[in-house]
């Protein structure tokens, strides 16, 4: 659309109102000293294994500061707390009844590592920054703009963009109706619509950001569009199972593969039966870990019906009759 101006009521007027930075942030680690970020738990112990008294005191001390460390953490993260019975004060081991396959560290990692740094609850901390924003997102307010004029057909919320004055009158454009003027306007797909679909100004640049980001940061590096709050979710069950599947218990391990083979096969499935959900599928995630390690992964916009339904492009014999999501 040419014609359309930076400063239109439906496209800067709409961006003004609805456009809105927000965000959030937990802590990871103590805030007292840097070296908190990291802490030992001394030597590890074999049940049988003799101590002399020195040996003792000075471990006992760095086993009851390690786990008032980690349950500071795990509070960061509304994780178990690890109760203080967890350390065998006899002879400075673990005790297995304990533990739990909930808790961090695992008694597995307990009994294999000496020390430990803040990294090890990324994955909860990021679930709880994950709450957080949501929290501030969905506690969002504004104003919503009158709509003068055709609202978008995705949502049904705002005006569809167009070039002209807030309301079409038919009789400045020789008697032609609102919706013949838009359907004419939004047919020419430029490589991202589908010709009958009719959006509003956030819709419009959602869709578009990632094909002129680069021109705008002035990079020749290739961006993907990648929205990680839809994804998260999902590569944190999976890396959680990846976790299960290479720990000591067999028969969790056994359920944790079945889980991530699931995954996979209902993937393959739903792209065998609608090709068209391909491109889908290869989105990136938005997450370093998937997008480097587990290429072969499918996007999980695949196992969301909502977003299968606004990926599939089809166009109808009548241009002025949009697809409603129903109609999809």
């Amino acid at each position: 659309m040419p014609d359309l101006q930076e400063n239109s009521k439906l496209w800067g007027g709409w961006l003004d109102s609805q456009w809105q930075i927000y965000w959030s942030a937990l802590p990871l680690g103590a805030a007292e000293d840097r070296d908190d970020l990291k802490k030992g738990q001394g030597k590890i112990f074999n049940k049988n294994e003799p101590i002399s008294q020195s040996t003792y005191e000075q471990n006992r001390k760095f086993k009851e500061d390690f786990i008032l460390w980690v349950n500071k953490q795990n509070n960061f993260c509304n994780n178990k707390q690890i109760p203080n019975n967890a350390l065998n004060i006899d002879n400075l081991t673990w005790n297995e009844s304990v533990f739990e396959s909930s808790f961090l560290p695992s008694l597995a990692e307990l009994s294999s590592y000496s020390s430990f740094n803040v990294g090890l609850w990324w994955s909860s901390i990021f679930t709880q920054l994950r709450y957080s924003l949501d929290g501030v997102k969905n506690n969002r307010s504004w104003e919503m703009p009158t709509c003068y004029t055709l609202r978008s057909s995705i949502s049904g919320i705002g005006s569809a963009v167009h070039p002209y004055d807030d309301w079409l009158k038919d009789s400045e454009f020789e008697g032609r109706s609102q919706e013949n003027i838009l359907a004419e306007l939004w047919q020419e797909d430029a490589g991202v619509f589908n010709g009958v679909e009719q959006l509003n100004a956030t819709e419009v640049l959602k869709r578009v950001l990632h094909h002129i980001l680069s021109d705008v940061l002035q990079t020749d590096k290739e961006i993907s569009i990648c929205y990680p709050d839809l994804s998260s979710g999902v590569s944190g069950w999976l890396k959680s199972l990846e976790k299960e599947l290479k720990g000591n218990d067999k028969e969790v391990a056994k359920v944790a593969k079945v889980k991530i083979d699931c995954y996979i096969r209902a993937c393959n499935h739903i792209q065998e039966q609608f090709e068209w959900s391909r491109e889908s599928a290869a989105e990136k995630w938005g997450i370093p870990w998937i997008d480097k390690q587990r290429k072969q992964w499918s996007h999980p916009r695949l196992i969301n019906a909502g977003w299968l339904i606004d990926d599939f492009q089809v166009k109808t014999n009548d241009a002025n009759k949009p697809l409603t999501r129903e109609d999809k």
